[in-house]
């Protein structure tokens, strides 16, 4: 039995209880042997602990004091340990001792700052996150410094997996950007395994300093971070400050602020500043393609000794964003992929605080229903090296290194880069399909359509080519002044019936910055009546778009019309953008609000998803994708490009930016991915 003692900040009334459960010996590896103090309580762990059921591994403390925000009408404080939905429940604790100490408190040793960030491009009024880190009980506000800023909250959380939802304006979603899965009671989560994956050290020694924070592109410069002193002894400043936490894998720029003032560390580069790499936390990632509705998993460690560290375990496997409902029997077999993401907490073997990590899992996927195991050919049980991504098909188990990775974003045109209009472009446009549904989208990556054709006409492609090109997440449409999101129907994409789409309303409202249709319009009526209709035509005057005008132009005319309306709107003090495309007589200029365009709702998109620059892709055919491929993320020329393109891009720096691929269409989109290293 365990005896704890916490006191109340408010009455500091120290009152002792016991432990309404055995708890782990893992406990004392979270935390270690001693006393740790947080803003509504203080928690004693003593020695020789008992051995806890795996299952139990949640400690919730809670407080009846007038200052603590729990809900509970107990006198005495009590501990408890909960199970949820057949998931275990990561350690919690109440509401002040969860909060995030980025005012410099020292947190518990083995707690780890925890960032949850909610983007700003989703319009709400409040925003809230509850999860399974303190069984569901409390929501922890997120906060924003500004109108345009992200909303962002940091949470003090041991190591493991925790399941959460976001509560925006009381309504509770999962976020698009973190792994989503579908829970056994029907529901959806985000699912986050909570490790070091970041960790910051200033010299203070070398570089002196007393109050250091850092601050980076994982929430978009807004919150710092505050690092705590270490190396301290008697009469001594500290040698360092350091900060381990939890940051979204990606890459992410960042800079230390010292005392207030901006700093980088001698080694590091003052012009582009240092650059975080945040790997995907140490697991085993498992896709499975089985034509059972819901398999689960039994498996157990193995030490590098070959022996068994723990008792076999079940685990759940979840859906993918992949979506099998739209391919025919013969791609998979009439299967569907399935994943497991196991870890080390969630065994919390005893043996793992005592150094023995884990070297290898050997596992058994089976049939709850009618008990039907899938093992290897030769009998036996499958094996697989910790940590490690992996497939496993029709008995087979092959290196998955792409799930290891961060999520990538493509966001491509349609026609003349993923469709062509000959046999071949058909084929290439399948096997484009067959790649992204069969590795991208199980990893969580994103597409995204930028396209002159309208939202119908996208629809009406998607269904003509049901099962070949890929239902996206996201499509840009009419020069960039238009966002739609697919409708994820609290679920995920893979999950959805991919024809449900509604309009991005944040991304539009931005662009009424400086823009008035109706100055656009009249302006252009003068151009028509300047120069006749046999120079220039309407073809869209912002009835179906409001945010652009799109006008027919004679080539021999183009120049002198761009003149008249820039001069015009100019003068006017019009916020816009002139935009000219096609390579005939007769050539597309479009007038759109100078807050939009294809690579403008680009970076829109990539950080509403939290997707890092460099591995967001861009890919086009022609001139008018010009204005998404000239950005400072990895571009894709495919092999079939127009010669316009490709005079342009042989004015770019030949920096291994842009790529021109050899193969053509939706294979030069696949080319350009490998050379990128982003396949």
């Amino acid at each position: 039995m365990m005896r704890v003692a916490c006191a109340s900040t408010a009455q500091y009334r120290t009152c002792k209880f016991h432990l309404m459960a055995d708890y782990p010996r893992r406990l004392r590896s979270v935390l270690g042997l001693g006393h740790y103090k947080t803003d509504t309580a203080s928690l004693i762990v003593g020695s020789k602990p008992p051995r806890m059921p795996m299952s139990c591994r949640s400690i919730l403390f809670r407080f009846n004091d007038s200052s603590s925000s729990s809900s509970s009408t107990k006198d005495d404080a009590d501990v408890m340990a909960e199970e949820c939905g057949g998931e275990t429940v990561a350690l919690g604790a109440e509401e002040g001792a969860l909060r995030s100490r980025i005012d410099g408190s020292r947190p518990a040793d083995g707690y780890i700052l925890t960032i949850f960030r909610w983007p700003r491009h989703v319009p709400c009024e409040t925003v809230g996150v509850k999860g399974s880190f303190d069984g569901w009980t409390h929501e922890f506000p997120l906060e924003r410094l500004g109108p345009g800023k992200d909303w962002s909250c940091g949470l003090m959380l041991p190591p493991g997996r925790v399941h959460f939802k976001y509560v925006v304006d009381g309504r509770y979603v999962t976020s698009p950007s973190e792994p989503v899965i579908n829970e056994s009671c029907g529901t959806y989560n985000n699912l986050r395994l909570v490790y070091p994956s970041a960790h910051f050290s200033w010299p203070t020694a070398l570089l002196a300093g007393s109050d250091i924070a850092v601050v980076g592109e994982w929430d978009y410069w807004q919150r710092p971070l505050k690092l705590l002193p270490t190396g301290t002894s008697k009469g001594k400043a500290a040698s360092k400050h350091t900060l381990d936490c939890c940051l979204p894998p990606g890459n992410f720029k960042f800079h230390f602020v010292v005392d207030g003032e901006t700093r980088v560390l001698p080694s590091q580069d003052k012009q582009i500043g240092p650059v975080l790499k945040v790997p995907q936390a140490p697991a085993i990632r498992l896709f499975y393609a089985t034509g059972w509705n819901e398999p689960k998993l039994k498996g157990r460690w193995l030490g590098q000794d070959g022996l068994p560290l723990t008792d076999w375990q079940e685990f759940d496997f979840h859906e993918t964003t992949a979506r099998c409902a739209d391919r025919s029997d013969t791609v998979l077999g009439g299967k569907c992929w399935k994943y497991a993401i196991v870890d080390c907490c969630t065994f919390m073997t005893s043996a793992y605080h005592d150094g023995i990590k884990p070297d290898e899992l050997e596992f058994i996927p089976f049939d709850p229903e009618t008990g039907a195991e899938d093992r290897p050919g030769h009998g036996g049980v499958y094996t697989c090296s910790f940590p490690g991504g992996y497939k496993l098909t029709s008995g087979t188990i092959r290196p998955f290194n792409q799930a290891c990775e961060p999520p990538m974003m493509l966001v491509s045109d349609i026609d003349g880069t993923l469709v062509g209009h000959e046999a071949h472009g058909v084929d290439s446009t399948a096997r484009f399909g067959k790649y992204w549904e069969d590795r991208a989208a199980l990893t969580g990556s994103f597409l995204v359509y930028n396209t002159g054709r309208s939202l119908g006409q996208v629809v009406g492609l998607l269904e003509h080519m049901k099962g070949v090109l890929p239902i996206p997440d996201a499509i840009i449409s009419a020069v960039g002044t238009k966002i739609f999101l697919l409708d994820r129907e609290r679920g995920h994409r893979g999950s959805t019936s991919g024809s449900s789409w509604h309009e991005d309303m944040d991304w539009a409202h931005s662009l009424d910055e400086g823009w008035d249709l109706h100055i656009v319009r009249q302006t252009a009526n003068a151009a028509i009546q300047e120069y006749s209709q046999d120079k220039v035509n309407w073809l869209d005057d912002g009835t179906e778009h409001p945010h652009r005008i799109a006008l027919s132009v004679h080539v021999d005319s183009l120049d002198a019309v761009s003149q008249l309306i820039h001069t015009r709107l100019e003068k006017d003090g019009i916020n816009f953008k002139l935009i000219s495309s096609g390579t005939m007589d007769w050539r597309y200029l479009d007038c759109v609000s100078g807050n939009a365009g294809k690579h403008a709702a680009l970076e829109h998109i990539r950080t509403m998803y939290g997707v890092a620059l460099d591995r967001c892709v861009a890919a086009g055919d022609s001139g008018n994708d010009i204005l998404m491929l000239e950005g400072p993320n990895p571009a894709i020329v495919v092999g079939n490009a127009q010669q316009a393109l490709v005079e342009w891009v042989v004015q770019q720096p030949q920096d291994g930016r842009i790529v021109v691929t050899d193969a053509t269409v939706a294979d030069g989109v696949l080319e350009g991915l490998c050379r990128h290293q982003l396949y």
